[in-house]
């Protein structure tokens, strides 16, 4: 015997429980001159009665994305000058997912690429992964 597990084809993937294992980006902690910003990805709201009722009397089945890019700046604006205090804030970055799923799309579409994609991907410092469930 070769020491070769027949069923895995490797003996690493017979013990090794990580082997095969699919993450997903959930977060991108950028640093752009000490300042540091966040990309996270948070599950979206839930439709509304409202908006639930509609889509099915339409016949629109398509249900919305289970989760969405947010920006998040602690330092945006500031009020007060020295003595005053941050205003944070938090945007929504929509086609975040897309522009990152399609890395071509970065090359060829430069000039068409949104501000928060290049930023994210000129700034980025560490990159937070979660477990696909």
């Amino acid at each position: 015997s070769s020491g070769i597990n027949a069923e895995y084809g490797h003996p690493e993937q017979a013990t090794n429980p990580t082997r095969g294992l699919k993450m997903v980006l959930s977060a991108v902690l950028c640093i752009h001159t000490s300042h540091y910003v966040t990309y996270c990805r948070v599950p979206s709201q839930p439709p509304s009665e409202e908006e639930a009722g509609s889509s099915s009397s339409n016949g629109n089945s398509s249900s919305p994305p289970s989760h969405c890019w947010i920006f998040f700046d602690s330092m945006a604006d500031r009020n007060g000058g020295q003595s005053g205090y941050n205003i944070p804030v938090v945007e929504e970055c929509p086609q975040l997912e897309e522009w990152l799923d399609n890395p071509s799309r970065l090359l060829h579409e430069r000039d068409q690429t949104p501000d928060f994609v290049k930023r994210l991907i000129s700034d980025a410092l560490l990159c937070f992964y979660v477990r696909d469930e």
